[in-house]
């Protein structure tokens, strides 16, 4: 979203190549926020969830 700030004067959004968001990168980082959401969903209950949450903060960091 930097580079965005520097650039232009309005920033569209694309996901899976359709439109969902434009506005100035103020109004986007006032309406969504900086950082990321991860959502996940296990397919069974076997394994332990803190070896994934080991896995993600080595590369994400200890917000999570």
């Amino acid at each position: 979203m930097d580079e965005a700030d520097l650039l232009g004067d309005r920033v569209g959004i694309m996901s899976q190549g359709r439109l969902v968001c434009l506005g100035s990168p103020s109004f986007l980082k006032n309406r969504y926020g900086c950082g990321f959401k991860l959502y996940m969903k296990k397919q069974t209950a076997a394994g332990s969830s803190a070896i994934l949450k080991k896995y993600l903060e080595k590369d994400l960091g200890k917000s999570i």
